[in-house]
Protein backbone atom coordinates (compact mmCIF):
# COMPACT_ATOMS: atom_id res chain seq x y z
CA UNK A 1 0.00 0.00 0.00
CA UNK A 2 2.78 2.42 0.94
CA UNK A 3 4.57 1.75 -2.36
CA UNK A 4 1.37 2.13 -4.38
CA UNK A 5 0.79 5.57 -2.88
CA UNK A 6 4.42 6.69 -2.97
CA UNK A 7 4.46 10.44 -3.54
CA UNK A 8 0.73 10.70 -2.75
CA UNK A 9 0.33 10.72 1.06
CA UNK A 10 -2.90 12.72 1.06
CA UNK A 11 -4.56 10.34 -1.39
CA UNK A 12 -3.41 7.44 0.78
CA UNK A 13 -5.08 9.04 3.80
CA UNK A 14 -8.29 9.65 1.83
CA UNK A 15 -8.26 6.09 0.44
CA UNK A 16 -7.69 4.34 3.78
CA UNK A 17 -9.98 6.63 5.77
CA UNK A 18 -12.83 6.35 3.29
CA UNK A 19 -12.54 2.57 2.97
CA UNK A 20 -12.29 1.83 6.71
CA UNK A 21 -15.02 4.25 7.77
CA UNK A 22 -17.35 3.12 4.99
CA UNK A 23 -16.92 -0.55 5.87
CA UNK A 24 -16.83 -0.47 9.67
CA UNK A 25 -18.95 2.46 10.83
CA UNK A 26 -22.50 1.53 11.78
CA UNK A 27 -25.48 2.83 9.85
CA UNK A 28 -26.55 4.94 12.83
CA UNK A 29 -23.11 6.57 13.02
CA UNK A 30 -23.13 7.30 9.30
CA UNK A 31 -26.58 8.85 9.69
CA UNK A 32 -25.18 11.25 12.30
CA UNK A 33 -22.41 12.23 9.87
CA UNK A 34 -24.58 12.77 6.78
CA UNK A 35 -25.45 16.21 5.43
CA UNK A 36 -28.96 16.67 6.81
CA UNK A 37 -29.57 20.37 6.28
CA UNK A 38 -32.70 20.28 8.41
CA UNK A 39 -30.64 19.23 11.44
CA UNK A 40 -27.86 21.68 10.56
CA UNK A 41 -30.31 24.60 10.58
CA UNK A 42 -32.63 23.47 13.37
CA UNK A 43 -30.12 21.95 15.80
CA UNK A 44 -26.86 23.61 14.80
CA UNK A 45 -25.17 20.32 13.84
CA UNK A 46 -22.66 22.11 11.63
CA UNK A 47 -20.13 19.27 11.84
CA UNK A 48 -22.22 17.49 9.21
CA UNK A 49 -20.85 19.94 6.62
CA UNK A 50 -17.45 18.27 7.15
CA UNK A 51 -18.24 14.71 8.20
CA UNK A 52 -20.47 13.88 5.23
CA UNK A 53 -17.30 13.66 3.09
CA UNK A 54 -15.82 10.81 5.14
CA UNK A 55 -17.76 7.60 4.49
CA UNK A 56 -19.87 6.11 1.70
CA UNK A 57 -23.22 4.60 2.60
CA UNK A 58 -23.06 1.31 0.66
CA UNK A 59 -20.49 -1.32 -0.29
CA UNK A 60 -20.91 -0.66 -4.01
CA UNK A 61 -20.18 3.05 -3.61
CA UNK A 62 -17.20 2.22 -1.40
CA UNK A 63 -15.61 -0.07 -4.00
CA UNK A 64 -16.10 2.34 -6.91
CA UNK A 65 -14.94 5.29 -4.81
CA UNK A 66 -11.81 3.42 -3.68
CA UNK A 67 -10.92 2.64 -7.30
CA UNK A 68 -11.21 6.32 -8.18
CA UNK A 69 -9.10 7.49 -5.24
CA UNK A 70 -6.43 4.95 -6.18
CA UNK A 71 -6.40 5.85 -9.87
CA UNK A 72 -6.42 9.60 -9.23
CA UNK A 73 -3.41 9.53 -6.90
CA UNK A 74 -1.51 10.58 -10.03
CA UNK A 75 -2.76 14.14 -9.55
CA UNK A 76 -1.08 14.50 -6.17
CA UNK A 77 2.16 13.28 -7.74
CA UNK A 78 1.72 15.75 -10.55
CA UNK A 79 0.84 18.79 -8.42
CA UNK A 80 2.85 17.98 -5.33
CA UNK A 81 1.19 17.39 -1.98
CA UNK A 82 0.99 21.07 -0.96
CA UNK A 83 -0.82 22.15 -4.11
CA UNK A 84 -2.97 19.03 -4.14
CA UNK A 85 -3.94 19.65 -0.52
CA UNK A 86 -5.02 23.17 -1.43
CA UNK A 87 -6.95 21.78 -4.39
CA UNK A 88 -8.78 19.28 -2.17
CA UNK A 89 -9.71 21.91 0.42
CA UNK A 90 -10.89 24.39 -2.21
CA UNK A 91 -12.84 21.83 -4.21
CA UNK A 92 -14.56 20.30 -1.18
CA UNK A 93 -15.41 23.72 0.26
CA UNK A 94 -16.88 24.97 -3.02
CA UNK A 95 -18.77 21.74 -3.65
CA UNK A 96 -20.21 21.70 -0.12
CA UNK A 97 -21.34 25.32 -0.46
CA UNK A 98 -23.02 24.60 -3.81
CA UNK A 99 -24.67 21.42 -2.56
CA UNK A 100 -25.91 23.14 0.60
CA UNK A 101 -27.43 25.92 -1.48
CA UNK A 102 -29.18 23.43 -3.75
CA UNK A 103 -30.48 21.39 -0.81
CA UNK A 104 -31.74 24.56 0.87
CA UNK A 105 -33.63 25.72 -2.23
CA UNK A 106 -35.09 22.27 -2.89
CA UNK A 107 -35.90 21.83 0.80
CA UNK A 108 -37.69 25.15 1.11
CA UNK A 109 -39.87 24.30 -1.88
CA UNK A 110 -40.48 20.84 -0.47
CA UNK A 111 -41.53 22.22 2.90
CA UNK A 112 -44.29 24.14 1.21
CA UNK A 113 -45.64 20.75 0.15
CA UNK A 114 -45.04 19.07 3.50
CA UNK A 115 -41.76 17.36 2.50
CA UNK A 116 -38.47 17.34 4.41
CA UNK A 117 -35.11 18.71 3.35
CA UNK A 118 -33.35 16.50 0.86
CA UNK A 119 -30.31 14.70 2.27
CA UNK A 120 -27.43 14.20 -0.14
CA UNK A 121 -25.40 10.99 -0.28
CA UNK A 122 -22.40 10.75 2.03
CA UNK A 123 -18.87 10.04 0.85
CA UNK A 124 -15.96 11.84 -0.85
CA UNK A 125 -18.05 12.70 -3.91
CA UNK A 126 -16.76 16.26 -3.98
CA UNK A 127 -13.11 15.21 -4.03
CA UNK A 128 -13.55 12.43 -6.58
CA UNK A 129 -15.63 14.40 -9.07
CA UNK A 130 -13.56 17.56 -8.74
CA UNK A 131 -10.58 15.43 -9.82
CA UNK A 132 -12.56 14.44 -12.91
CA UNK A 133 -12.09 18.03 -14.08
CA UNK A 134 -8.33 17.44 -13.87
CA UNK A 135 -8.75 14.06 -15.55
CA UNK A 136 -10.67 15.58 -18.45
CA UNK A 137 -8.34 18.54 -18.94
CA UNK A 138 -4.90 17.11 -18.26
CA UNK A 139 -4.85 13.37 -18.96
CA UNK A 140 -4.50 12.27 -22.59
CA UNK A 141 -6.08 9.04 -23.78
CA UNK A 142 -3.32 6.42 -23.90
CA UNK A 143 -5.49 4.27 -26.20
CA UNK A 144 -7.91 6.50 -28.15
CA UNK A 145 -9.29 3.51 -30.05
CA UNK A 146 -9.49 0.89 -27.34
CA UNK A 147 -12.64 -0.61 -28.85
CA UNK A 148 -15.12 0.31 -31.56
CA UNK A 149 -18.87 0.14 -30.99
CA UNK A 150 -21.38 1.05 -33.70
CA UNK A 151 -18.76 3.03 -35.55
CA UNK A 152 -17.70 4.97 -32.44
CA UNK A 153 -14.18 4.81 -31.04
CA UNK A 154 -14.14 4.12 -27.31
CA UNK A 155 -10.94 5.18 -25.53
CA UNK A 156 -9.49 3.99 -22.23
CA UNK A 157 -10.73 7.25 -20.68
CA UNK A 158 -14.30 6.32 -21.63
CA UNK A 159 -14.16 3.41 -19.19
CA UNK A 160 -13.42 5.84 -16.36
CA UNK A 161 -16.32 8.03 -17.44
CA UNK A 162 -18.62 4.99 -17.29
CA UNK A 163 -17.44 4.30 -13.74
CA UNK A 164 -18.06 7.96 -12.91
CA UNK A 165 -21.61 7.75 -14.25
CA UNK A 166 -22.28 4.67 -12.14
CA UNK A 167 -21.10 6.44 -8.98
CA UNK A 168 -22.86 9.68 -9.90
CA UNK A 169 -26.22 7.93 -10.25
CA UNK A 170 -25.75 5.30 -7.53
CA UNK A 171 -28.25 7.00 -5.19
CA UNK A 172 -30.23 8.98 -7.71
CA UNK A 173 -30.54 12.70 -7.05
CA UNK A 174 -28.88 12.30 -3.64
CA UNK A 175 -25.58 11.29 -5.26
CA UNK A 176 -26.00 13.37 -8.41
CA UNK A 177 -26.04 16.67 -6.48
CA UNK A 178 -22.67 16.27 -4.66
CA UNK A 179 -21.08 14.74 -7.76
CA UNK A 180 -22.20 17.55 -10.05
CA UNK A 181 -21.12 20.14 -7.49
CA UNK A 182 -17.71 18.46 -7.38
CA UNK A 183 -17.38 18.77 -11.15
CA UNK A 184 -18.25 22.47 -10.97
CA UNK A 185 -15.78 22.99 -8.13
CA UNK A 186 -13.02 21.33 -10.15
CA UNK A 187 -13.80 23.51 -13.16
CA UNK A 188 -13.66 26.60 -10.94
CA UNK A 189 -10.24 25.51 -9.65
CA UNK A 190 -8.89 25.28 -13.20
CA UNK A 191 -10.40 28.61 -14.23
CA UNK A 192 -7.86 31.17 -15.43
CA UNK A 193 -10.21 33.90 -14.22
CA UNK A 194 -10.12 32.74 -10.58
CA UNK A 195 -6.52 31.42 -10.59
CA UNK A 196 -7.23 29.16 -7.63
CA UNK A 197 -4.56 26.82 -8.99
CA UNK A 198 -1.88 29.22 -7.75
CA UNK A 199 -2.69 28.43 -4.11
CA UNK A 200 -0.81 25.88 -2.00
CA UNK A 201 -0.67 24.75 1.60
CA UNK A 202 1.96 26.42 3.83
CA UNK A 203 5.54 25.20 3.43
CA UNK A 204 5.60 24.45 7.15
CA UNK A 205 3.50 21.35 6.38
CA UNK A 206 6.22 19.85 4.18
CA UNK A 207 7.71 17.96 7.11
CA UNK A 208 4.45 16.04 7.53
CA UNK A 209 4.26 15.04 3.88
CA UNK A 210 6.31 12.59 1.88
CA UNK A 211 8.28 14.43 -0.83
CA UNK A 212 6.19 14.39 -3.96
CA UNK A 213 6.80 14.89 -7.63
CA UNK A 214 8.11 18.37 -8.54
CA UNK A 215 5.36 20.56 -9.85
CA UNK A 216 4.75 23.75 -11.70
CA UNK A 217 2.32 26.33 -10.30
CA UNK A 218 0.77 27.26 -13.60
CA UNK A 219 -2.40 25.75 -14.99
CA UNK A 220 -2.65 28.40 -17.69
CA UNK A 221 -4.82 28.32 -20.76
CA UNK A 222 -1.75 26.99 -22.52
CA UNK A 223 -1.93 23.82 -20.41
CA UNK A 224 -5.56 23.27 -21.34
CA UNK A 225 -4.83 23.61 -25.03
CA UNK A 226 -1.82 21.35 -24.74
CA UNK A 227 -3.78 18.62 -23.00
CA UNK A 228 -6.72 18.71 -25.39
CA UNK A 229 -4.78 19.01 -28.63
CA UNK A 230 -2.41 16.10 -27.95
CA UNK A 231 -1.97 13.95 -31.03
CA UNK A 232 -0.42 10.59 -31.76
CA UNK A 233 3.02 10.34 -33.34
CA UNK A 234 4.49 7.39 -35.18
CA UNK A 235 6.84 5.23 -33.14
CA UNK A 236 10.42 5.03 -34.43
CA UNK A 237 11.44 2.20 -36.69
CA UNK A 238 12.95 -0.83 -34.92
CA UNK A 239 16.65 -0.46 -34.14
CA UNK A 240 16.57 3.19 -35.18
CA UNK A 241 18.19 5.62 -32.75
CA UNK A 242 15.61 7.34 -30.53
CA UNK A 243 14.64 10.74 -31.92
CA UNK A 244 15.44 13.86 -29.97
CA UNK A 245 12.35 15.18 -28.17
CA UNK A 246 10.75 18.02 -30.06
CA UNK A 247 10.72 21.36 -28.27
CA UNK A 248 6.96 21.63 -28.82
CA UNK A 249 6.37 18.33 -27.00
CA UNK A 250 8.68 19.34 -24.17
CA UNK A 251 6.86 22.66 -23.81
CA UNK A 252 3.50 20.86 -23.78
CA UNK A 253 4.54 18.59 -20.91
CA UNK A 254 6.06 21.48 -18.97
CA UNK A 255 2.80 23.41 -19.45
CA UNK A 256 0.95 20.44 -17.94
CA UNK A 257 3.02 20.84 -14.77
CA UNK A 258 5.93 18.43 -15.24
CA UNK A 259 9.60 19.11 -14.60
CA UNK A 260 11.51 19.82 -17.85
CA UNK A 261 14.21 17.20 -17.29
CA UNK A 262 11.65 14.50 -16.51
CA UNK A 263 9.64 15.53 -19.56
CA UNK A 264 12.70 15.18 -21.81
CA UNK A 265 13.54 11.74 -20.36
CA UNK A 266 9.95 10.53 -20.79
CA UNK A 267 9.84 11.69 -24.41
CA UNK A 268 13.13 9.96 -25.17
CA UNK A 269 12.01 6.69 -23.64
CA UNK A 270 8.68 6.84 -25.49
CA UNK A 271 10.17 7.60 -28.90
CA UNK A 272 8.95 11.21 -28.82
CA UNK A 273 5.34 10.04 -28.42
CA UNK A 274 3.61 12.78 -26.45
CA UNK A 275 0.65 10.69 -25.28
CA UNK A 276 2.79 7.82 -24.03
CA UNK A 277 5.20 10.21 -22.31
CA UNK A 278 2.39 12.11 -20.57
CA UNK A 279 0.71 8.92 -19.43
CA UNK A 280 4.04 7.61 -18.11
CA UNK A 281 4.63 10.78 -16.11
CA UNK A 282 1.09 10.84 -14.72
CA UNK A 283 1.34 7.20 -13.67
CA UNK A 284 4.43 8.03 -11.65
Amino acid sequence: MATSFEGAPLCRIAFVSSALNSLFLSSSTKAKMSLDLGRVLARGEVWRLLTHHIAFESLGETVIGAVHLYRFRRFERMLGSRKFGAFALIACSLATSLATGIVFVVGERGRDQGAEYMRIASGPYALIFSMYSLFYSLVPAARPRLVGIAGLDISDKSLMYLAAAQLLLSSGLRSFVPGACGLLAGAAYLSDALKLYTLALPKSLDRFLVPATPSSPDFSARSHGASQDIHRDNLPEPFAPPPEPSQAHVDSLVAMGFDRDRAVDALRSSGNNLEVAANSLLSG
